[in-house]
Protein backbone atom coordinates (compact mmCIF):
# COMPACT_ATOMS: atom_id res chain seq x y z
CA UNK A 1 0.00 0.00 0.00
CA UNK A 2 1.33 3.41 -0.94
CA UNK A 3 1.54 6.18 1.62
CA UNK A 4 0.48 8.92 -0.81
CA UNK A 5 -1.10 8.91 -4.25
CA UNK A 6 0.24 10.67 -7.31
CA UNK A 7 -2.94 12.75 -7.28
CA UNK A 8 -2.16 13.98 -3.76
CA UNK A 9 1.42 14.87 -4.68
CA UNK A 10 0.24 16.84 -7.71
CA UNK A 11 -2.41 18.69 -5.73
CA UNK A 12 0.09 19.52 -2.99
CA UNK A 13 2.37 21.29 -5.47
CA UNK A 14 -0.53 23.10 -7.14
CA UNK A 15 -1.04 20.95 -10.27
CA UNK A 16 -4.52 19.73 -11.15
CA UNK A 17 -4.45 15.96 -11.62
CA UNK A 18 -6.11 14.58 -14.75
CA UNK A 19 -9.52 12.97 -14.40
CA UNK A 20 -9.46 9.24 -13.81
CA UNK A 21 -6.22 7.31 -13.99
CA UNK A 22 -4.78 8.86 -17.14
CA UNK A 23 -1.58 10.70 -17.83
CA UNK A 24 -0.65 14.35 -17.70
CA UNK A 25 2.30 16.25 -19.15
CA UNK A 26 3.68 19.27 -17.32
CA UNK A 27 6.76 21.45 -17.54
CA UNK A 28 9.71 19.62 -16.01
CA UNK A 29 11.17 21.68 -13.15
CA UNK A 30 14.54 20.15 -13.99
CA UNK A 31 14.82 21.02 -17.70
CA UNK A 32 11.78 23.13 -18.74
CA UNK A 33 12.56 26.06 -16.45
CA UNK A 34 11.64 28.67 -19.06
CA UNK A 35 8.18 27.03 -19.32
CA UNK A 36 7.96 27.55 -23.06
CA UNK A 37 7.29 25.02 -25.75
CA UNK A 38 6.65 21.36 -25.09
CA UNK A 39 5.87 20.00 -21.63
CA UNK A 40 8.32 17.13 -21.15
CA UNK A 41 7.48 15.63 -17.75
CA UNK A 42 4.98 12.79 -18.24
CA UNK A 43 3.12 11.66 -15.11
CA UNK A 44 1.11 8.44 -15.06
CA UNK A 45 -1.71 8.32 -12.56
CA UNK A 46 -2.29 4.63 -13.29
CA UNK A 47 1.22 3.46 -12.48
CA UNK A 48 2.21 6.24 -10.06
CA UNK A 49 5.45 7.07 -11.85
CA UNK A 50 6.87 10.00 -13.80
CA UNK A 51 9.50 10.34 -16.50
CA UNK A 52 11.11 13.14 -18.47
CA UNK A 53 12.51 11.90 -21.78
CA UNK A 54 14.44 15.15 -22.18
CA UNK A 55 16.59 15.11 -19.02
CA UNK A 56 15.99 11.54 -17.82
CA UNK A 57 14.59 12.35 -14.37
CA UNK A 58 12.13 9.67 -13.22
CA UNK A 59 10.61 8.14 -10.11
CA UNK A 60 7.52 7.66 -8.02
CA UNK A 61 5.21 9.77 -5.89
CA UNK A 62 7.76 11.01 -3.35
CA UNK A 63 10.31 11.61 -6.09
CA UNK A 64 7.83 13.77 -7.99
CA UNK A 65 7.02 15.83 -4.93
CA UNK A 66 10.73 16.17 -4.15
CA UNK A 67 11.46 17.26 -7.71
CA UNK A 68 9.01 20.15 -7.48
CA UNK A 69 9.94 21.09 -3.90
CA UNK A 70 13.68 20.34 -4.14
CA UNK A 71 13.67 18.09 -1.08
CA UNK A 72 14.54 14.53 -0.07
CA UNK A 73 12.01 11.74 0.60
CA UNK A 74 12.02 12.25 4.37
CA UNK A 75 11.14 15.93 3.97
CA UNK A 76 8.59 15.06 1.27
CA UNK A 77 6.79 12.67 3.63
CA UNK A 78 6.75 15.23 6.43
CA UNK A 79 5.45 18.00 4.14
CA UNK A 80 2.82 15.78 2.51
CA UNK A 81 1.52 14.69 5.92
CA UNK A 82 1.26 18.35 6.95
CA UNK A 83 -0.45 19.17 3.64
CA UNK A 84 -2.88 16.30 4.04
CA UNK A 85 -3.76 17.42 7.57
CA UNK A 86 -4.10 21.10 6.65
CA UNK A 87 -5.07 20.96 3.00
CA UNK A 88 -4.16 23.64 0.51
CA UNK A 89 -0.98 24.00 -1.51
CA UNK A 90 2.46 23.68 0.05
CA UNK A 91 4.29 27.00 0.06
CA UNK A 92 6.88 27.42 -2.67
CA UNK A 93 10.54 27.12 -1.72
CA UNK A 94 12.17 30.56 -1.52
CA UNK A 95 14.74 31.18 -4.26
Amino acid sequence: MELFTMSEALQAVGISPPPGRGEVSVFCPNCDRDQRGRKHLCISMRTGVFNCPRCGVHGGVLGLYGLFRDCDNKTAIRELIAWRNGGGTVQATPE
